[in-house]
């Protein structure tokens, strides 16, 4: 901390040019930003969340290349392209009374939106408030009635995973389109089998996104599946709604289902997910 002191103290721009996605968070740039210094770096960890044109620059996008010398020689030509173009343009340029008016006005946006954000006093108050007291209501509630709270979902996480192999994706469907326009929304029909589960002990949600390269789905978006009835017994059918290109592109879709439970604070149980 000492050693940053000095650093912060001398700088104009702070560059963090890390190979995504490696930057595990990326503090020394918050500490910048919260002396005026403007960041200049790839957009990978914190900066990858905090980057607006108004507050500093970003190094490329977020691509990724296989080759890492090539990646290398894109940053390179992307950073020297910012700085000639744009960093050092606005820092010399003075007006009358000697002062870089731009440059002053982005380090203030860059103090506003960043600092009340990016801060120790705001993570700790939300982790108390997401996590910590949440976390404690419940484990006072597992604790009530001779732990009769506690018994009942350890039996009743026992009989899932004895039932989960049987739940399955049976097919899915969309209304029968080739192209919607950006904005756009369709619907999309699942059939699910839940053995002897009952829809109540499931989740079923629809994933959305834009498909890559590799026939992966990016950005991917989650909606909720509403149960509409049951076709056999143990097998029902989902339906989802009002689902928005808000992107151009090509859209893939996949069909998850995974454990409910009133009293189950984690999402994701290992093992118990089951995919179309």
């Amino acid at each position: 901390m000492a050693l940053a002191r000095y650093l912060l103290q001398g700088a104009d721009v702070w560059i963090n040019t890390q190979v995504r996605p490696q930057e595990a968070c990326g503090t020394s740039g918050m500490k910048a930003s919260g002396n005026g210094v403007l960041n200049l770096s790839i957009l990978d960890g914190w900066w990858d969340e905090a980057y607006t044109p108004e507050v500093g620059w970003a190094i490329g996008g977020r691509e990724s290349y296989a080759d890492a010398n090539y990646q290398d020689q894109v940053e390179a030509e992307a950073l020297y392209g910012l700085l000639e173009q744009e960093v050092v343009p606005m820092f010399y340029e003075r007006s009358a009374d000697g002062l870089p008016r731009k440059w002053i006005m982005r380090m203030k946006t860059s103090i506003k939106q960043l600092c009340r954000h990016f801060t120790t006093r705001r993570m700790v108050g939300e982790y108390i408030e997401r996590y910590y007291l949440p976390a404690a209501s419940h484990g006072r509630s597992m604790l009530e009635r001779d732990l009769s709270v506690a018994r009942s979902l350890a039996a009743w996480k026992s009989r899932l995973a004895g039932e989960w192999p049987h739940v399955k994706v049976l097919s899915s469907s969309t209304d029968g389109f080739t192209e919607i326009p950006v904005g756009g929304e369709f619907q999309v029909l699942a059939e699910v089998n839940a053995g002897d589960l009952s829809p109540d002990e499931l989740t079923v949600e629809l994933l959305m996104g834009l498909v890559g390269a590799e026939g992966e789905i990016r950005e991917g978006e989650r909606t909720a599946m509403t149960m509409e009835g049951s076709t056999t017994k143990g097998t029902y059918t989902y339906r989802a709604t009002a689902i928005a290109c808000r992107k151009s592109g090509k859209y893939g879709y996949t069909i998850r289902v995974t454990p409910h439970h009133p009293d189950l604070t984690a999402r994701f149980l290992p093992g118990l997910i089951t995919w179309a």
